[in-house]
């Protein structure tokens, strides 16, 4: 299957057999989700439509501070935690997934990396350890290998990294062909583009909030990588999510929380426990200002440091 400029492979439209078993794959994806999820359904809609806050975790101690400093979910990228060639089985990551449920908070997998040519096999059994170690969800980039873990392991909920130019139409594609839980976005978009997104897509929206000259979705690759054509998209105009900076999307969260936006998504400086306590902090108290009180929230100059 061939790649596009960014390493993600096309949706194979054209071929029938492909489209028959994306066919497949989705029904049968939304019956297992359907059944494991159905006790959800009762659960307060107040908590169920809040704005979560999500975390960037490198380390067993990195997942510990972000919990107790009150983030929702936690991202651990498996190329930054481990060497990609084998599974992991470092029995403290499996502590750190415990630690986590045990406070009633998630935490997903990142995988957004090519599962082409040689390294397909490690990818493909970097998924396998994710099901079975108890990760919530998985983060992906990669269309075939998201494919594979829609066949196989049609019950672990699928996070989708989308190109920046990612639209309505684009997030419906994805919610339909994969079945996709969530979609995650730069926040290099125009608020027009959120605004289409958030109320035609029928699918969970998370913004990647951190200042663009530090954007990654693991391995320890920047965003661009994935997307070059960020590096030249115009983040000045006001008419943009955000100009790049972390003060300009906090500012937005009034916004974000009335369009129904699932969750934002931070990454600390460093790896450093100390800093991603800080971080998750920080978030937290300014989400939760937010939600008390939308139309009295403004952004502490504590926060803008």
């Amino acid at each position: 299957m061939p790649e596009t400029g960014n390493g993600v492979s096309p949706i194979p439209f054209g071929n029938a057999f492909c489209v028959a078993l994306l066919y497949v794959c989705f029904h049968r994806r939304r019956l297992v989700m359907k059944s494991t999820t159905s006790h959800v359904a009762a659960a307060p809609s107040s908590s169920a439509s809040r704005l979560q806050l999500a975390c960037l975790a490198a380390s067993p101690a990195g997942i510990r501070a972000a919990i107790d400093a009150g983030a929702d979910w936690v991202r651990l990228p498996y190329a930054l935690a481990h060497a990609c060639a084998t599974p992991p089985r470092d029995a403290r990551i499996s502590q750190a997934i415990r630690y986590v449920h045990g406070r009633g908070r998630k935490i997903v997998l990142d995988l957004c990396f090519s599962a082409q040519g040689s390294r397909w096999k490690s990818c493909r059994d970097a998924v396998e350890w994710a099901a079975t170690q108890g990760f919530d969800a998985i983060l992906l980039s990669d269309f075939s290998l998201a494919l594979h873990c829609a066949i196989h392991f049609p019950a672990l909920p699928l996070h989708f990294v989308a190109c920046p130019d990612v639209c309505a139409r684009t997030a419906t594609q994805l919610t339909l062909q994969l079945n996709a839980a969530r979609v995650l976005v730069t926040p290099l978009l125009s608020v027009a583009q959120l605004v289409e997104i958030s109320t035609k897509a029928n699918v969970e929206i998370e913004i990647l909030a951190c200042e663009t000259s530090r954007m990654s979705v693991a391995e320890g690759a920047p965003y661009d990588c994935l997307f070059p054509e960020v590096v030249d998209k115009p983040c000045n105009d006001p008419c943009f999510l955000t100009n790049g900076h972390l003060t300009v999307l906090l500012e937005r969260l009034p916004l974000l929380s009335s369009l129904g936006i699932r969750a934002i998504q931070v990454e600390p400086r460093n790896d450093l426990p100390n800093e991603i306590a800080r971080t998750a902090g920080t978030w937290r108290t300014a989400i939760d200002r937010c939600l008390a009180d939308r139309e009295r929230y403004a952004v502490a100059s504590c926060w803008q440091r």
